[in-house]
């Protein structure tokens, strides 16, 4: 009944106004309001809940009376009802965040709020955890009202955490409030609370520790993308990255390094796990602090490649991996001497496959962005290295049909040759006809990854060696999958690795590649066309636990919900246009209009920036491919390009997306040239340049007043703003380039 209510008092709202119109309902809560019992009080809490706005334009009238109604449930000797009330009193709140007076008002009871939480933290006779959701909630929108009372927050949620006979439900929800204050909270965290921190720290790294699966689960799992079943070690790493990037290196390098120094040495596996793969996380966060003594770090983890346990082999892999993408290419530079020979000896050792396997992934990222004079000097060993490792795969997959170890070692074939460019040209064939005969004799559907894989390696290949050495071995490649390609869906696993390989092909063979266009372009486009399926759901009703799913509150007690599977795809896919348009040219004209509608489209798409960016950059190079046809089937196409590139910019947040659109405007100015530009072209290109001159300031004094608020803190507000001057450095390129380039095709006015 009380839903019914609300549902109609929400609907008996004046639009217009802001004045609620049905009587009836002021006069059934001024009555329950009114009341000393807790059922009356709470049908108040729970419309409240459901309407936060039910009063309408006379909301000030009542916030005496609402805040008594929350102050009697807060102190209710039902615990039940306290829960309930403090999930009402958090919507509340939320919803009306922008009233002041209200705000103001209702921080009062927080002291009670906290009392309502505690009780939660510390008992242990049931209830639920659902105050401390709340108490997340109530931070990552109010933190104001939540700051003045940190320090009991943060000693009951580390209390909680620490307290290893609490049920994990509670110590996981008090660890994501400790993990939100430090996002929203972090420079009142360290000016205030700096001494909490160690503890926060130690919270998190003996939720680490709590590693259930059996080993030989463990050492059985074939999948690269596998998540161990281990929800209290996955809670803790989640939380830590967060906390290392919100804090960052200053405040929390000291103290974990402190920490993870008595775990390292520690009798168990579980504390040398939690502190090597503690280093897997904290970098992006400390990337600052950590990277001069980058090689401190590196040799302090070493020693773990030889641990006796597998898992501790694995994590120091992991570490190196994941640090190796943190610290490029300074770590590549400086430990490329302890790192290299150690990561191949882990790789070879055939003991344990998975941690073979994952030393061939750290590998990959150690190559990714490894100079080629560094990666040169280990070449010959570390190729002969991958030869070997390759064939006992190989046998591994033939004898147990276990195939991780074949799909990252061919990966980190493609890496290496990546990084070595034309130096691969003298291993190539030793190496190249293993990955055919792979690519040939993969055909089974549990091998598809390993297929997609093994393409991926041998297209990475022909990029890097060329032409000359790989266009035989190119069109073999092309016409043994040709028949498979117009048969691909986007939901193959094998599609993405596909999409990506052509167009390397396409790198490669320039224009011979046109042929093969008919076979392909039906998944290409398929899968740049794809648009995700949305819900807005109730909340208690969004699947938050769903992969294939992203939800964002959206306030009334509403979530946004976005299917994110085949988001990657789409990305992928898009990119791959860019390259089609630019390397095939007059051969990619019976595509031309189809691309054009589909770009112009996704320059709305609104998921995903880089979709947003490979559209602003496809439709210039769709102007090249036409130009042999004459002016006016470029301008055929830029009458419909302009207006969606100067509408995306009036829409656009991203500055690198800005940068995309305002370069995309550049370069069609190039091709177009004066004879394919109007006097209404020119003047509003020139209205655009002054438009985005103007928002480059607006951004740039509202960087500057961000820097000015009390609680900023000042390292973190120097680093963003660091940052942010480099993108707006670009996009003042990006201006520059396009006044150039008008000065250059003739118009000076």
């Amino acid at each position: 009944m009380i839903m019914v209510i609300a549902e109609v008092a929400r609907n008996t709202i004046d639009d217009d106004t802001g004045k609620q119109k049905w009587i009836g309902i002021f006069q059934l809560l001024k009555h329950c309001m009114g009341s000393d019992k807790a059922e009356d009080l709470l049908c108040v809490a729970l419309v409240l809940e459901a309407v936060p706005n039910v009063f309408g334009a006379e909301s000030d009238q009542y916030i005496g009376d609402v805040k008594r109604t929350f102050s009697v449930l807060l102190k209710d000797p039902n615990p039940e009802v306290r829960s309930e009330a403090l999930r009402c009193f958090v919507t509340y709140v939320i919803e009306n965040d922008d009233d002041d007076r209200l705000i103001k008002e209702m921080s009062t009871l927080m002291s009670q709020v906290v009392e309502v939480c505690r009780y939660t933290c510390m008992n242990e006779e049931g209830g639920d955890d659902a105050p401390l959701q709340c108490l997340t909630d109530l931070e990552s929108t109010a933190p104001k009202l939540v700051n003045p009372h940190l320090a009991p927050i943060l000693e009951m949620c580390v209390g909680c955490v620490l307290n290893t006979e609490k049920d994990e439900a509670f110590r996981h929800s008090a660890m994501e409030v400790l993990a939100t204050i430090c996002e929203c909270s972090a420079a009142v965290l360290k000016k205030r609370h700096s001494a909490t921190i160690p503890f926060i720290l130690k919270a998190v790294l003996l939720l680490m520790t709590h590693l259930t699966s059996e080993l030989d689960e463990w050492l059985e799992v074939d999948d690269i993308d596998a998540e161990d079943e281990e929800e209290s070690v996955a809670i803790g790493e989640s939380a830590l990255d967060r906390i290392s990037c919100a804090v960052n290196g200053k405040a929390l390098l000291g103290p974990f390094l402190s920490l993870t120094d008595k775990m390292r040495h520690s009798e168990d596996w579980r504390e040398r796990h939690a502190a090597i793969m503690g280093f897997s996380v904290i970098g992006e966060g400390c990337q600052r602090t950590m990277e001069p003594h980058i090689q401190d770090y590196i040799r302090e983890i070493m020693p773990f490649l030889n641990d006796k346990h597998p898992r501790i082999r694995y994590a120091a892999c992991n570490a190196i991996g994941q640090m190796s993408s943190d610290f490029a290419p300074t770590l590549q530079k400086k430990c490329h001497e302890m790192i290299v020979p150690a990561l191949m000896n882990t790789m070879l050792d055939g003991s344990c496959a998975r941690v073979s396997a994952h030393a061939a992934a750290a590998l990959i990222n150690f190559c990714e962005d490894c100079p080629k004079q560094i990666i040169s000097a280990y070449l010959p060993a570390i190729m002969t290295g991958l030869e070997q490792a390759l064939g006992a795969a190989f046998e591994r997959l033939r004898a147990t049909g276990k195939k991780l170890c074949c799909e990252q070692i061919t990966t980190a074939i493609a890496s290496v040759a990546d990084a070595a460019q034309d130096l691969f040209i003298d291993f190539y064939d030793r190496l190249v006809p293993q990955l055919k005969f792979l690519l040939v004799n993969s055909t089974s559907d549990e091998h598809k990854v390993l297929r997609g894989k093994t393409l991926e390696s041998l297209s990475l290949i022909g990029v890097a060696v060329g032409k000359e050495k790989f266009r035989n071995d190119a069109l073999a490649i092309m016409n043994l999958l040709k028949d498979q390609m117009p048969n691909m869906s986007s939901d193959d696993p094998e599609c993405s690795y596909m999409i990506c390989s052509w167009t390397r092909i396409c790198k490669v063979l320039g224009k011979e590649f046109a042929p093969y266009l008919p076979l392909i372009m039906g998944t290409v486009l398929q899968t740049a066309s794809y648009k995700p399926e949305v819900a807005v759901v109730d909340e208690e009703d969004a699947q938050t636990d769903d992969p294939a799913w992203s939800y964002h509150s959206v306030g009334d007690n509403k979530s946004f919900g976005i299917r994110t599977a085949g988001l990657d795809e789409k990305a992928d896919s898009c990119a791959m246009l860019v390259c089609y348009a630019r390397d095939l040219e007059e051969e990619f004209v019976p595509y031309v209009d189809e691309v054009a509608k589909l770009c112009v489209e996704n320059l709305r798409f609104l998921f995903v920036d880089s979709v947003r960016s490979s559209a602003a950059e496809t439709l210039p190079w769709l102007l090249k491919c036409v130009k042999s046809q004459g002016v006016e089937a470029m301008r055929r196409l830029w009458v419909e390009f302009f207006p969606a590139l100067c509408s995306a910019l009036e829409r656009e947040n991203e500055t690198e997306v800005i940068e995309s659109l305002i370069d995309s405007i550049a370069e069609c100015v190039m091709q177009l040239e004066a004879g394919g530009l109007t006097k209404e072209d020119v003047e509003k290109i020139t209205m655009v340049i002054s438009e985005q001159l103007k928002a480059h300031e607006d951004r740039r004094l509202e960087a500057e007043a961000e820097e000015a608020e009390e609680d900023a803190d000042a390292d973190e507000v120097k680093e963003k703003l660091t940052d942010e001057a480099e993108m707006e450095g670009e996009v003042l390129a990006r201006i520059s380039d396009l006044v150039h380039n008008m000065f250059e095709v003739g118009f000076s006015s």
